[in-house]
């Protein structure tokens, strides 16, 4: 007997899923004006991605004979995942705007590797560490930026800055362990 016959307690727990999908599917300009009625357009495609993929992932971790109103469930998710998407939205702008505040170091006003003062330094930080985590080591400790400041002036996120900040001052700490590498490190730095 087809599902769609079936009363939804004689369903099995696959045939319930699938039914909830195949709803899912049949109303699919229901969901996108739901989205549409609380998002601006240039968002609505990505958002209703998602609402199917967290639709299909919630329905594994769930039994789907559970869900009573299927509709109300699948409109809920589209709401959930617009007002996701409008306060992540809200937080990159605010973001954007503290960016725009700050004095804008940039990786052009500080390209250390035409920087003819710092090319011999930069040489041997390269040596023990990537370009980037050279570059934020000396924007950090030569400029005195903060790590946020690093972050806007490298353009990555505030995590990977200070990840790259840790992983240069112990590559660095690990090079100076030896006497010889310390001592040119000095005659560079003009010590």
């Amino acid at each position: 007997m087809p599902a769609a016959f079936k009363r939804k307690s004689e369903l099995t727990k696959a045939e319930a899923k699938e039914a909830i999908l195949q709803y899912f599917v049949d109303h699919t300009s229901k969901w996108y004006g739901c989205l549409r009625s609380r998002l601006p357009e240039r968002y609505v495609e990505d958002c209703f991605g998602k609402v199917q993929l967290d639709l299909t992932e919630q329905l594994e971790k769930i039994d789907a004979r559970t869900i009573k109103v299927p509709a109300a469930y699948i409109w809920t998710m589209c709401c959930n995942v617009a007002t996701d998407q409008l306060r992540k939205a809200g937080s990159e702008a605010k973001a954007l705007v503290r960016l725009a505040a700050l004095p804008q170091p940039s990786v052009v006003e500080h390209d250390y590797l035409a920087d003819e003062t710092r090319a011999p330094l930069l040489g041997f930080l390269t040596e023990v560490l990537t370009e980037r985590q050279a570059a934020a080591y000396l924007l950090r400790h030569d400029d005195g930026f903060s790590g946020q400041e690093v972050a806007a002036a490298l353009e990555i996120k505030y995590a990977l800055a200070r990840k790259e900040l840790s992983i240069a001052q112990k590559a660095i700490d690990a090079a100076l362990d030896d006497p010889e590498v310390n001592q040119r490190l000095r005659r560079l730095r003009g010590d």
